[in-house]
C-alpha cells in the first residue's frame, strides 16, 4: 500500500517495510515507537487474526478444511488436545432440562431465540437468516435494545 501521511500503530510487517522505504524515497519520514509490553500481546494476536480470517474465508475450502486447519494450528500452538475442533458443522445453541425438552416437543415449539444469532457474523451480516435488516433492527428496538 502506498503510505499516505498520518498516524499510525501498525505491526511493521515485511510488506509494511517496502511500503516505509518506498515512502522515504518519496521524501517522507516514517516515524517509529516501541511497542508497549502490554499492548503486544494484543496487536501481535490482531495480526495474526487477519492472516487466519483471511485464510479460513477463502471460499474454496470446505468447512471440514477449515476444522482441519484450526486443528493444525492447535497442535502447532502445542494447546490442549481439549481445544480442538470436533464438529465442523454444528454449534452447541443451548441447554435445558429434560422436562423442558419434552415439553417443547409435546408442544411442537421451539426454545425462544432472538431473530439472529450472538454471533458478531450475525449481529452485522445477519449470518444465513432470512429476517431483513431493518426486521432486526425494529425487534431490538422494541425491545428496548439499543446496542447494536
Amino acid at each position: 500500500m502506498k503510505l499516505q501521511e498520518g498516524t499510525y500503530e501498525n505491526i511493521i510487517t515485511n510488506e509494511l517495510q517496502h511500503d516505509m522505504l518506498q515512502a522515504e524515497v518519496d521524501g517522507l519520514v516514517c516515524k517509529q515507537e516501541n511497542i508497549d509490553d502490554a499492548e503486544s500481546p494484543f496487536m501481535l494476536a490482531e495480526h495474526v487474526n487477519k492472516i487466519v480470517l483471511n485464510r479460513l474465508s477463502d471460499e474454496n475450502l470446505s468447512a471440514e478444511e477449515r476444522m482441519d486447519f484450526v486443528n493444525r494450528l492447535i497442535d502447532f500452538l502445542d494447546e490442549d488436545k481439549e481445544e480442538k475442533v470436533v464438529d465442523d458443522k454444528q454449534m452447541l445453541s443451548a441447554v435445558v432440562q429434560k422436562s423442558e425438552e419434552a415439553r417443547l416437543k409435546a408442544t411442537k415449539q421451539d426454545i425462544v431465540r432472538p431473530l439472529t444469532g450472538f454471533r458478531k457474523s450475525s449481529l452485522f451480516t445477519g449470518g444465513q437468516s432470512k429476517v431483513p435488516v431493518e426486521a432486526r433492527s425494529n425487534h431490538h428496538h422494541a425491545q428496548g435494545r439499543h446496542d447494536g
